[in-house]
């Protein structure tokens, strides 16, 4: 309803609404634009209906009329899930949720919940384009493999994985100082810019299918103490595992879409002069494990919300 009109009248047919009118001896106001086919409206209701009516379905209002109802129906019930989560406030002009709620959530209900998030940093009635909730949807279900996403969005609005919460901000956080920390042993460190650790541990045995982006195994032979932990530096290149040459780290960095506020952020690990690896993104083939090794370096990220 618009001041004083309801629109549209979908409950009845445009043949029920004059005759109730008539009876009634009430003039209707006909728009004169409604007869103008440049308009998709018009084109619909004149051209395409009326072929439909004649060659698929003479009931085919009565079809549509149904499947409106039915589509409103279901969405009254999404929209009631999703105002029943509710973001947690944060600092800098950001809405923040857990991605443990958010993943358990159907796409359908999820994708409002998005949109409840935009609105609190935008007009209402503002939502996200279908292409930009789909890229969110999937950095959402695949957080757990691919911890670190940024999407810009229309209106400078960036949308973020940070740790185990999804958040939209207004504008980009600002850029944050470098790092280098010398780690001299077996020990835990702390990140200095999120609380974040490394762990590093001396041990015997391997198991292969502990390996991954954010937990590497070295030949502790081939990666004496001490190491450094720092921040990405100009000329770093990384000889990954798996492929023959190098490549720039700050390349993989770009291409991780790792916001650039946040590259000087990922934790490098650098032996004798050599990058060993990027934190969460890929480990060197230096210093491999193999059944000749002694000791073994496990060398692991954990967050905030990571125990043990």
């Amino acid at each position: 309803m618009r001041d004083q009109f309801i629109r549209p009248v979908l409950c009845i047919t445009h043949e029920e609404l004059e005759s109730y009118l008539k009876s009634r001896r009430i003039v209707a106001f006909k728009d004169p634009t409604n007869s103008n086919r440049r308009y998709l409206r018009n084109r619909i209701r004149h051209d395409i209906l009326p072929l439909i009516r004649r060659s698929v379905n003479p009931s085919v209002d009565l079809a549509i009329l149904r499947l409106s109802n039915s589509a409103r129906r279901d969405n009254q019930l999404l929209t009631r899930m999703a105002r029943g989560i509710q973001p947690d406030p944060t600092p800098n002009d950001c809405v923040e949720l857990p991605i443990a709620l958010l993943d358990n959530l159907h796409d359908a209900v999820l994708s409002r919940v998005l949109n409840q998030m935009l609105q609190t940093l935008c007009r209402p009635g503002t939502n996200l384009a279908q292409q930009h909730t789909e890229q969110i949807l999937n950095a959402i279900r695949l957080s757990t493999s691919r911890p670190r996403f940024s999407l810009d969005l229309p209106g400078g609005i960036q949308a973020y994985l940070s740790g185990d919460h999804f958040g939209l901000r207004q504008g980009n956080p600002p850029v944050q100082g470098g790092f280098h920390l010398t780690v001299a042993g077996p020990s835990e460190i702390t990140l200095p810019h999120d609380g974040a650790r490394l762990r590093f541990v001396l041990q015997t045995t391997f198991d292969p299918n502990q390996a991954s982006s954010r937990h590497v195994f070295f030949d502790a032979k081939l990666t004496p103490f001490p190491m450094v932990v720092r921040s990405v530096a100009p000329g770093d290149r990384l000889s990954p595992w798996g492929f023959k040459g190098s490549r720039k780290v700050a390349r993989m960095l770009l291409d991780a879409k790792i916001p650039r506020p946040a590259r000087s952020q990922v934790p490098v690990l650098v032996c004798q002069g050599q990058v060993l690896w990027v934190a969460g993104l890929r480990r060197s083939r230096l210093a491999p494990v193999k059944p000749g090794s002694g000791q073994i370096l496990s060398v692991e990220w954990l967050e905030d919300s990571d125990s043990g």
